[in-house]
């Protein structure tokens, strides 16, 4: 089996978007808003997918991230062990470090080929797969997701209200807040 952790679904996560969104470039900052991670953290797993060569970056103006071909070239494998690294495979059920053919544990045989299972799974599942279903999860429920506006700024969604861009404040000001106001 593979270690799926926090930072794979980060990247799966926001390859997603990447794909989604296909036909521009796709600031850090509105990849962190629209799947929950933390920018610096973020910013750490977008350039391990870069080395990667499953996204392109782009500096400066107008720049940002992209996918580094179609998303229906990329597998759900391929971005896994580009940010937890190839051999970051269980070789043991049970988490032994001495388990092989020679010592095997109880669930050894079995664990061979399951994991085989998996691996295979994830190799055949394309980011094309997983942006689509997002899609067709979105249309089905409007208004619990983060998405983008034309400026570039998250967008939200009010069943009551449509799409409203969000209040632009000064720089560390809240709506209602005295502070830093002329008196």
């Amino acid at each position: 089996m593979l270690s799926i952790g926090r930072t794979s679904s980060y990247a799966v996560a926001a390859l997603s978007q990447l794909a989604r969104r296909s036909d521009d470039w796709v600031l850090v900052s509105e990849i962190s808003t629209a799947i929950g991670a933390p920018r610096p953290y973020l910013s750490k797993i977008l350039h391990a997918l870069s080395r990667a060569g499953l996204i392109t970056a782009k500096r400066g103006y107008k720049g940002g991230y992209a996918l580094a071909r179609p998303a229906t070239d990329i597998s759900i494998l391929q971005i896994i062990e580009s940010v937890e690294g190839p051999d970051n495979r269980c070789d043991c059920l049970l988490g032994r470090d001495t388990c092989s053919d020679e010592r095997a544990c109880p669930t050894h045989a079995f664990w061979q080929v399951e994991r085989e299972r998996i691996i295979n799974r994830l190799a055949g599942l394309t980011l094309d797969a997983v942006a689509d279903f997002e899609r067709r999860r979105d249309a089905e429920r409007p208004g619990t997701r983060p998405l983008t506006g034309t400026a570039g700024r998250p967008t939200i969604r009010s069943a009551s209200k449509g799409t409203v861009d969000p209040p632009r404040l000064g720089k560390g000001r809240v709506r209602g807040s005295r502070r830093g106001a002329k008196k």
